[in-house]
């Protein structure tokens, strides 16, 4: 009897719970279609994703008057939480009133940022429909009233473009244009030496004209007076002979003349037609830089902020563009550079997929920490000079630095020309000129054991299937840069050579003013290949520098962080690549040691 009690009463303690679930399912499914009811008729928030199908997921309706937005805190929770980097306590705010919309930034704004339509605010602005809103460093929402249209271009592929257009300018305008300039100067001088030569040529080819010219006339003279005076027969006729292989003379170098011309005529056509082609190629890459820059940018920025979370005032990490230049084409790519300590100019240039593999490590580190923020366990961290290598990347190896590119026209091996002594700049990354190489170029041709006499070609199109002989000198350079100058060497590939590469030996006299006395003799088969590249191209010196071992030494003590201001502390590296008004990508070193100086003066309530 009493089991049988205790059997009802467990089956009615089912049956509640039942009804209560239900009625909680049904209680939801009303409240989201409540929600998404209000959703088409009031004015919200709605989030934007680099995954499309996540974007649209998260959506904040405005209520009338003051809407507080910032990280949870469970004193004084805002009215929409948003977290991550970059975002703090009472981090702004959103005030509704009617359907007017209007956000108003943290009394410090350069800390807590918020940016709309790309521009910081910094001031209270007014919002409209289709707005773009990131607050800290990768939280974007679209501001929607359901009563106007919609537009689908506004996705966060283009919320983020806007927000970094003004990064990406400041690293992509002026470089290449300097790039391009100094191309252009070195073009020009070589291309009038080449006309020099070419005119010399013509000179000489009229001179020679003109005394054919002129001994033809004498002979056709004598012969005249000859006849008159009736002459022998056998000195008649070879008077005229030679006035007929006079004639022929004559003849074959006004179609040698008019055969350079047409020459010289279709190889500027050549010429104006490959550079139109690169042109456009060179187009189409500068915009996929620009794509992959503004996808970059926000993540190094979102490091730079977690570095200073995490205590590593000192590591600073800045968006670099690396230009090689070979002719006249352009090659860019992005790379990162990472500063140990941004006290000194000291830093590893690594590439993009190695800066990524370290972005997901720093992201992953960040979390264990804000996990033991919430939790109250932060504590003094034992800093491991192992581990900081991993994660961040702040090893300073004394490799090989990329000095600059000297770039040697061949132009003048087209003409057959010696090059002795000549200079020219060497150009770093960024178009600047860091110092001065010399060289000389020496054509050469041997056949059947004997020197030839180079100055009887035109050029060396008339070498067409033979090999001729290089010799390539590099005697020194001057006024590298000191930092760089323990020890230097000069790397190239040969023109008609993709595998091996040549090197000068190293000059290890810690000097700005490196002599090599470096002398190869090279061969160049001609071949079509060949004959195009001369023309229109270089060949390239790569110098590289090493730098004195007391230079490479580097901060390795780590500032523990301060969980009262430093746990709230985001979005400040003014030095890495925050390029609005007149900042620009150079790091000035006195600037991020400023600015954290005054981000850990300020204090969140």
């Amino acid at each position: 009897m009493y089991e049988d009690q205790l059997e009802v009463n467990r089956l009615a303690s089912l049956e509640l719970e039942k009804e209560e679930k239900s009625r909680k399912e049904v209680s939801e499914v009303k409240a989201v279609k409540q929600k998404e009811e209000q959703w088409k008729t009031k004015l919200h928030l709605m989030n934007l994703n680099e995954d499309p199908l996540l974007t649209g997921q998260i959506k904040y309706i405005l209520k009338k008057g003051k809407n507080t937005i910032g990280k949870f805190d469970k004193d004084t929770p805002p009215d929409i939480i948003i977290g991550g980097v970059g975002v703090v306590k009472e981090h702004c705010s959103i005030t509704l009133k009617g359907n007017t919309a209007k956000l108003v930034p943290n009394s410090n704004p350069n800390i807590a940022k918020v940016y709309v339509n790309g521009k910081l605010v910094v001031e209270a602005v007014g919002l409209k429909h289709n707005d773009r809103i990131l607050f800290g460093s990768y939280n974007y929402f679209v501001l929607k009233n359901p009563n106007e249209p919609e537009d689908m271009s506004i996705d966060w592929e283009y919320a983020n473009k806007e927000i970094f257009k003004d990064q990406v300018k400041a690293l992509t305008s002026g470089q290449e244009e300097k790039l391009q300039e100094k191309i252009k100067e070195m073009e020009e001088k070589y291309e009038a030496e080449r006309k020099i030569a070419e005119e010399n040529a013509q000179k000489k080819m009229e001179q020679e004209l003109k005394s054919i010219e002129e001994k033809y006339l004498e002979y056709e003279e004598k012969l005249k007076e000859m006849k008159e005076r009736g002459g022998d027969d056998i000195e008649l006729r070879q008077l005229e002979e030679e006035i007929q292989k006079m004639e022929a003379e004559k003849s074959e170098g006004m179609k040698t003349i008019e055969k350079n011309i047409q020459k010289e005529t279709e190889r500027e056509l050549q010429k104006q037609q490959r550079m139109r082609e690169q042109a456009e190629l060179r187009l189409q890459e500068q915009k996929v830089l620009e794509e992959d820059l503004a996808l970059v940018i926000p993540k190094i920025n979102e490091v730079n902020e977690i570095c200073l979370q995490l205590g590593r005032l000192n590591y600073l990490y800045v968006p670099s563009i690396l230009t090689e230049v070979k002719g006249n084409q352009v090659k860019s790519r992005i790379c990162v550079k990472i500063y140990p300590d941004h006290e000194q100019d000291i830093y590893n240039e690594t590439e993009i997929s190695e800066f990524l593999n370290k972005y997901y490590l720093i992201q992953e580190k960040f979390q264990d920490y804000q996990y033991d923020l919430e939790n109250n366990e932060v504590k003094e961290e034992e800093v491991n000079m192992d581990e900081e290598v991993k994660v961040f990347g702040v090893d300073i190896k004394n490799d090989w630095v990329h000095i600059g590119l000297a770039h040697i026209y061949t132009d003048t091996i087209g003409n057959l020309l010696t090059s002795n002594k000549e200079q020219t700049p060497v150009l770093n990354n960024k178009g600047k000129v860091v110092g001065e190489l010399t060289y000389s170029i020496i054509p050469r041709h041997i056949e059947d054991d004997k020197e030839v006499n180079l100055l009887s070609y035109d050029s060396i199109e008339d070498f067409k299937g033979r090999t001729l002989r290089i010799i390539l000198k590099i005697h020194y350079a001057r006024g590298l840069p000191a930092k760089f100058s323990n020890e230097v060497v000069c790397k190239y590939k040969w023109i008609d050579e993709e595998a091996d590469e040549y090197e000068t030996e190293v000059n290890s006299n810690h000097t700005i003013n490196p002599d090599f006395g470096y002398e190869k003799e090279h061969e160049l088969f001609v071949d079509p290949y060949v004959i195009e590249h001369i023309w229109d191209n270089a060949l390239v010196i790569v110098v590289y520098g090493k730098m004195a071992p007391e230079s490479i030494e580097v901060k390795k003590k780590i500032k523990a962080s301060d969980n009262q201001t430093l746990s709230n502390v985001t979005n400040t590296h003014k030095a890495s690549v925050e390029f609005n008004g007149s900042h620009n990508s150079e790091v000035e070193s006195n600037e991020p040691d400023k600015l954290r100086k005054e981000i850990l003066k300020y204090k969140y309530k």
